[in-house]
């Protein structure tokens, strides 16, 4: 029997109200200026006052991020000092540095105060798009974005030492500098988190950088960095997983299943040895199995280097054999180009019958010792840091 019916009607009526009020944020993009559209003048150079031209964004930090816009020169749309690039959406996007050689730990965020608070325990679809600019010679993996209660404030030019609840995956390259790549997955809020800041929350120690070849351009230099170009941040609240487009698993699963190892930054791995009959430097079918599963793995991984070493066994004299091993390790290296794998990430050495695996004194190890073998290396990025 109720007792109070006004009571019962108070109460349902505000969890009616609570549902009302969440089902309207759904799909409601709570990232201000979410293209860095608006703003107050026309930028007319790099580091605009601290992003203060773009309305609703700020920097974290004193590292200076940009604004690029279709109206300038300098710093246009498509057109300008780091490159070419459309705008994802409308005429506008923010750049900012990942990485810098040159000063250790370097670090520029954009940040915004969100139109509405995060609500407890709701999921939100986050997103945003990145592009490599082009005329940046340096890529990394460390790019994500921070929800927090509290704006921000980094006094220096170093990296904010923030766990991102949105981040791109550890291993994935961002250096597509042609397109736009969407960074998306779901966030369950806290609940009370009123700001989001974008850039790279890692130590350089904990971050993969990559060197590219900047070709030389006649109008615009190359900048010793890893940048990016960033454009239409989306913060929305959904229902569940399946109403947001998440790339991060789906990048996360694809690292996983194509690296069939880790290459550890400045190590060795080696493959299964290619063999060769008595006296010949002749491909047989099973070596070329091998060397197409080599030739895979360097096209799918820029930034590898290969080191194909020939050898011989004991049989024969010294001279012939160094000379033996050599045709060997070139008939390997040319199989390789012929598949796809450049030449300038592929460097022989050979050997003759001065490093054996096996016992030259039994036909069995004479014939392991007939052989071309590997070692794949990937340099660190300290390789590139000036002395």
């Amino acid at each position: 029997m109720i007792q109070n019916p006004s009571i019962v009607f108070k109460i349902y009526g505000r969890v009616l109200l609570f549902i009302l009020i969440n089902s309207s944020l759904i799909g409601q993009n709570l990232a201000p200026n979410p293209s860095f559209e608006d703003h107050s003048y026309c930028p007319v150079n790099f580091n605009q006052g601290q992003l203060e031209i773009v309305k609703d964004w700020n920097q974290a930090s004193k590292g200076t991020s940009d604004y690029f816009h279709s109206c300038s020169r300098l710093v246009g749309v498509p057109k300008n000092s780091f490159g070419y690039q459309e705008a994802k959406e409308g005429q506008g996007y923010l750049g900012l540095i990942t990485f810098a050689p040159s000063k250790r730990n370097y670090r520029e965020y954009m940040q915004a105060r969100l139109t509405e608070p995060l609500q407890p325990d709701q999921l939100y679809c986050v997103s945003f798009y990145v592009s490599s600019a082009d005329r940046a010679e340096f890529v990394t993996d460390a790019l994500g974005a921070v929800f927090s209660q509290h704006r921000i404030k980094n006094p220096g030019q170093k990296y904010i030492p923030k766990e991102p609840q949105l981040e791109n995956p550890k291993s994935n390259i961002l250096d597509n500098a042609e397109s736009w790549v969407l960074i998306s997955d779901v966030y369950q809020a806290k609940g009370g988190e009123r700001y989001v800041t974008l850039g790279n929350f890692f130590p350089d120690d904990h971050i993969e950088v990559k060197k590219r070849n900047v070709p030389e351009h006649p109008e615009m230099r190359k900048w010793e960095s890893a940048y990016y170009f960033i454009d239409e941040l989306s913060i929305t609240a959904v229902n569940g997983r399946k109403d947001c487009v998440c790339t991060i698993p789906l990048i996360a699963a694809d690292i996983r299943d194509s690296l069939r190892w880790k290459l550890p930054q400045g190590k060795e791995v080696s493959f299964d040895n290619v063999l060769f009959g008595f006296d010949n430097d002749e491909l047989d079918p099973g070596s070329m199995e091998t060397l197409n599963e080599v030739a895979g793995w360097m096209r799918n991984n820029d930034f590898l280097f290969l080191e194909v070493m020939g050898h011989t066994d004991i049989v024969g004299a010294e001279q012939y054999n160094y000379d033996l091993s050599e045709r060997r390790a070139k008939r390997v290296l040319d199989y390789l180009t012929s598949l796809g794998v450049p030449n300038k990430r592929l460097k022989i050495e050979y050997f003759g019958s001065q490093r054996p695996v096996a016992d030259n004194q039994s036909t069995s190890g004479r014939t392991q010792n007939r052989r071309v073998d590997f070692s794949i290396t990937e340099l660190p990025y300290k390789n590139y840091l000036p002395e």
